[in-house]
């Protein structure tokens, strides 16, 4: 799997630094730098967004200390707006971002939602780093968009790698209907060729949807359906979801049966979604549900130890990893407005 460590992007600094200043001057005298965030607090994104509002925070403490240990005459501003992991109400978050003059804005965090805002971003002239975001489709080059993680790809082949270890032969998807979702899935489907591995046709979802019973029964029908062919322990099921992964859990709890192995995506590794439902998360661990995540550089340990353990004592559970890509974030930002 791809690690992550903390790292500081000298080439994204410099094409930063191309770009018009910002800051007012506060009161005091000293100069205000502002720095927007898009953050999923609410909705299918919140357990990310826990722990990138997490990281935001650590990296203010660590910015604060910074300024005043070398003495600069400037004070961090971060104004986070809540997205909802939704289209329209990140679009409506940015405008508030860009009315109060904001030039750098960390995130969106979904890809579907860093592609409804980027013809705006390149329009206004505003830089997103978006700390989550992973589509492909969005690499595009000499636009407003920096990212802090690697595309689909490398989780495509981490997650074959590990079903043909498991010895899986019929693998059934549910997957969220947007950029993310389809792309994730090409993705795994492209690193299955030649495997053996059938891949069944997906059962889509509407990401607004409030009705998963009714994705969830075709799904438990074409499972039922497969497994009149396959060995139970020959058939996995995965999700390509955000937090809404809960839905098909508690819904697969009573009627499928466990020796079906699980599979997930990042977008809901370490979800706290499974720590507020006991019944739920059992069925998780005898499923052996497994969702790849970027992980941190072993041979950084002395950088991210330090964070982690901060983080897991606030949060109460191990912290999404993009809690990490939000501090690097809000360090690009700063070191780029100094």
């Amino acid at each position: 799997m791809e690690k992550a460590s903390l790292f500081v992007l000298s080439v994204l600094s410099l094409i930063f630094f191309g770009c018009t200043d910002q800051g007012d001057v506060a009161d005091s005298g000293q100069r205000v730098l502002v720095i927007g965030a898009l953050v999923p607090l609410t909705g299918a994104g919140a357990s990310p967004g826990e722990s990138a509002q997490a990281g935001l925070g650590y990296a203010m403490n660590q910015v604060t200390d910074y300024l005043e240990r070398t003495q600069r005459d400037v004070v961090v501003e971060v104004k986070i707006e809540d997205t909802g992991t939704d289209t329209t109400m990140a679009l409506q978050a940015y405008e508030r971002l860009r009315e109060e003059g904001v030039r750098i804005i960390i995130g969106p965090y979904s890809s579907a939602v860093l592609a409804a805002l980027k013809s705006t971003a390149d329009r206004d002239g505003i830089l997103l780093v978006s700390p989550g975001s992973v589509a492909s489709s969005l690499a595009v080059a000499g636009d407003n968009i920096f990212r802090l993680l690697p595309d689909v790809t490398s989780q495509g082949e981490a997650l074959a790698a590990l079903i043909i270890d498991d010895g899986i032969r019929l693998l059934l998807p549910i997957v969220r209907r947007d950029i993310w979702g389809q792309e994730l899935l090409e993705a795994t489907t492209t690193a299955l060729e030649g495997s053996g591995v059938l891949i069944g046709a997906p059962v889509e979802y509407d990401p607004t949807t409030t009705d998963y019973q009714m994705p969830f029964l075709e799904f438990s029908d074409r499972l039922d359906q497969a497994l009149t062919t396959y060995e139970y322990a020959e058939a996995g099921a995965y999700m390509l979801s955000y937090g809404e992964g809960y839905e098909w859990l508690s819904r697969a709890t009573d009627v499928i049966d466990p020796l079906v192995r699980w599979y997930g995506s990042s977008a809901f590794a370490e979800s706290s979604t499974l720590l507020d439902d006991a019944q739920v998360g059992a069925f998780a661990d005898t499923a052996a549900l497994a969702c790849p995540a970027f992980g941190l550089d072993p041979n950084a340990r002395t950088l991210w130890r330090p964070m982690l353990e901060d983080l897991q004592n606030s949060l109460g559970r191990m912290p999404e990893v993009f809690a990490f890509t939000s501090r690097d974030a809000l360090w690009l930002a700063v070191d780029v407005l100094l």
